[in-house]
C-alpha cells in the first residue's frame, strides 16, 4: 500500500491485521521532519527528586520530605542546588546526613561551594537506579494501547523504513527508561517525529481495514 502526500510518499507494510505497519520515508521526508535516532545501550538511569532545602548555618542546607521517594535518601547522594532568586545559577553538594522520621525525613546538604548567600535554594536530588539497557525518553510514545517506540529496520542512500514496536520498561529516569522487552540493544529508534509517525501507522492500519472489507 502507497500512501501519498503532496510530491512525496510513503509505503505502509501489513503483515496480518494485528501485525505493526511498516513507514518507509524518502530521506528527504525524514529531514523535513527533522527525524532523529538514538541507539538502544547500556546506560546509567537517573531519577531526580526534586525539593527546596533552606540555608541551616556551617555551610549547610537542610531540607524536609515526605512521600515514598524520602525512601531513596542517603548520605553521598549527588545535589544540584540552584538559589531561588537566580536559577540561572547553580551550585553541587551531596547529602551529608539522613534523618527519618514517622511523617517526613530531614536531610543535610554540604555544597562544595558556598560562595552564595542565599537563603532558600531548589534542589535536585539525583539518585541512580544503575546502568541498565535503556531507551531516551523522548523515544517512548505513550497512548492508551500501551507504549511504543518506532525502530529504524531498514535504510539506504535513497530512504528508511521504520516500524512501529510494543515496549515493555522497568525503571524511570528523568532521561533513559529501562527496557524490558521489545527492543534489543543496538537497535535504532526516533526521538523525534514520533506523532507524525503514529499518525501515519494509524493511517496505514486504516487503510489496510478498508482494503480488506472491499476484498471481502
Amino acid at each position: 500500500m502507497v500512501l501519498q502526500r503532496g510530491r512525496h510518499a510513503w509505503t505502509g507494510a501489513e503483515a496480518g491485521a494485528a501485525a505493526s505497519v511498516e513507514i518507509t520515508l524518502s530521506l528527504l521526508q525524514a529531514d523535513l521532519l527533522t527525524l532523529r535516532f538514538a541507539e538502544i545501550r547500556p546506560l546509567r538511569i537517573e531519577r531526580w527528586i526534586r525539593t527546596s532545602a533552606a540555608r541551616a548555618g556551617g555551610g549547610q542546607l537542610a531540607g524536609t520530605l515526605t512521600g515514598p521517594d524520602r525512601a531513596a535518601l542517603r548520605p553521598g547522594l549527588l545535589v544540584r542546588a540552584f538559589p531561588m532568586r537566580s536559577r540561572t545559577r547553580v551550585f553541587s553538594g551531596r547529602i551529608e546526613t539522613v534523618q527519618p522520621a514517622a511523617a517526613a525525613t530531614r536531610f543535610a546538604i554540604r555544597l562544595a561551594d558556598d560562595s552564595d548567600d542565599a537563603e532558600v535554594y531548589v534542589t535536585e536530588i539525583i539518585v541512580s537506579e544503575g546502568t541498565k539497557l535503556a531507551i531516551p525518553s523522548d523515544a517512548i510514545l505513550f497512548t492508551t494501547d500501551g507504549l511504543f517506540a518506532f525502530k529504524r529496520v531498514r535504510g539506504d542512500s535513497e530512504a528508511i523504513t521504520i516500524s512501529q514496536a510494543p515496549v515493555r520498561i522497568g525503571s524511570r529516569g528523568e532521561v533513559y527508561y529501562e527496557v524490558l522487552d521489545g527492543l534489543e540493544e543496538g537497535d535504532a529508534v526516533a526521538v523525534s517525529g514520533l506523532f507524525f509517525l503514529d499518525a501515519a501507522v494509524k493511517y496505514g492500519r486504516a487503510g489496510a481495514a478498508s482494503a480488506g472489507r472491499l476484498a471481502r
